[in-house]
């Protein structure tokens, strides 16, 4: 007691009628496409191979096109793709936990030296890139038995500071465990690209 949610209710909101199915059946590979937030598994046993892979608005497609105001976005982070790896029953590349928000915290890119718009505060905002409906983007994601590929286009995510004209991320998972990362990166003068893995 003392929290301002129903969290302790759950015990009473669990319902016995309901029959425990397992995922055996669903794919391994799911898009979801308002966040541009792409799982990809070997299956779904306690051993199975797990990726995350995340490029998309922080808010989602719909509220970059629909709230330019303040949406109280706090939690979210400057992670257009970045990535993490589950394989071997270890965390092999890892999610920053909840840090304060910098790109350098992330499993992306830094580019001279500048993070992605709405980094570097206490709490994540991102209602400059809403303004400007300016956001990256999972460009393709398809999966077939022996591998999948995700290509995603990061540029959006960064502002004019940057001198970033193009970063698409193409990340190909041959199953199991052979993981391939390609960027391709542009910009408008000789410039400095810093990669960040996070083990």
């Amino acid at each position: 007691y003392g929290l301002d949610q129903g969290a302790f209710l759950n015990l009473l909101w669990f319902d016995p009628d309901v029959t425990a199915t397992p995922p055996d059946s669903l794919p391994t590979t799911h898009h979801f496409q308002d966040k541009d937030l792409v799982f990809c598994r070997t299956g779904w046993k306690p051993d199975s191979e797990v990726i995350g892979f995340r490029c998309g608005p922080h808010f989602g497609h719909h509220a970059l096109r629909h709230y330019p105001h303040d949406i109280g976005g706090g939690h979210m982070c400057p992670d257009a793709g970045a990535f993490q790896i589950y394989a071997h029953g270890d965390r092999l590349i890892v999610d920053d936990g909840y840090k304060s928000k910098w790109t350098k915290f992330q499993n992306t890119m830094l580019i001279n030296g500048h993070g992605q718009t709405g980094e570097g505060a206490m709490w994540f905002e991102g209602q400059q890139l809403r303004r400007e409906k300016r956001g990256p983007g999972i460009l393709r994601a398809e999966s077939c038995e022996t591998h999948d590929e995700i290509i995603a286009d990061a540029t959006g995510a960064y502002g004019a500071e940057t001198g970033l004209k193009k970063f698409v991320r193409h990340f190909l998972y041959i199953k199991p465990s052979i993981w391939l990362i390609a960027d391709v990166l542009e910009a408008d003068s000789p410039s400095t690209f810093e990669l960040y893995f996070h083990a």
